[in-house]
C-alpha cells in the first residue's frame, strides 16, 4: 500500500517509491499527544505540518479570550501558521492536537534543501497551495453568505470524517454558528 503523502504527491506529479523514500529524509517525525498545543500565539513557527494520522484544531485567540477555529486537520492535510512560518514573525494562531496525532514536520531550510535536490517537488507544493488557497475562498464566500443549514450541510458532505470527530462545540465555531444552532441543524438532519 503506498503511503498517503505520495498518493498525495502522484496526484499532482510523478513521483518513484524511491524518490519518496529520499524525499522523507527532509520531514521529521513529530508526535502529539491529545489536547497538547503543537503551536502558540507569540511562538517562532519552525515547520509547516502534514498530518499522517489524527486530528488537530489551527485557532486564533482575540484580546478578549474569544476563540476563532479557522481549520480542523485531519489525515492528509497540511497546516502552520503559514504567515509567521514564511516571514519569520511570531505566530499569530494556535495550534492543539484533538486526538493523539502523528505529523511529519518540515523546515523551511530542509523544504528548500529539498527543491533544490527534488525541483519536481516545486510543482508539488506550488498546486498544494493554489488547492489551499481555492479552499480558503470558497469557505470564505460560505461564510459570508450561506446560512447555517448550508453551512452544516457542506461540511458533512465535504469532511463527513471531521463532523464525527470533534466535538459539537468545536464543529459550530468552525461554522460560526452557536452550539445551540447546531444541535438543531444536526437534529433536522438527523430525522
Amino acid at each position: 500500500m503506498l503511503h498517503p503523502l505520495l498518493q498525495q504527491i502522484n496526484t499532482h506529479i510523478t513521483c518513484s517509491k524511491e524518490e519518496f523514500e529520499q524525499i522523507l529524509l527532509f520531514f521529521k517525525t513529530k508526535h502529539v499527544k491529545k489536547h497538547q498545543m503543537l503551536l502558540e500565539q507569540g511562538q517562532s513557527v519552525a515547520h509547516e505540518y502534514y498530518v499522517q494520522k489524527g486530528c488537530l484544531k489551527v485557532f486564533y485567540v482575540n484580546e478578549n479570550g474569544k476563540e476563532y477555529v479557522t481549520q480542523i486537520s485531519a489525515e492528509n492535510w497540511w497546516l502552520s501558521d503559514y504567515h509567521a512560518y514564511m516571514d519569520k514573525t511570531p505566530a499569530t494562531l494556535n495550534i492543539t492536537a484533538l486526538e493523539d496525532t502523528i505529523l511529519l514536520a518540515l523546515s523551511i531550510a530542509e523544504k528548500e534543501r529539498m527543491l533544490l535536490e527534488h525541483p519536481e517537488m516545486q510543482v508539488f507544493f506550488y498546486k498544494q497551495l493554489c488547492f489551499a488557497y481555492v479552499s480558503l475562498q470558497k469557505r470564505y464566500v460560505m461564510m459570508l453568505h450561506a446560512d447555517p443549514k448550508k453551512r452544516y450541510e457542506t461540511i458533512l458532505e465535504l469532511c463527513p470524517s471531521i463532523v464525527k470527530r470533534v466535538s459539537k462545540t468545536l464543529l459550530a465555531s468552525a461554522l460560526g454558528v452557536s452550539r445551540e444552532t447546531l444541535s438543531r441543524l444536526h437534529k433536522k438532519n438527523s430525522d
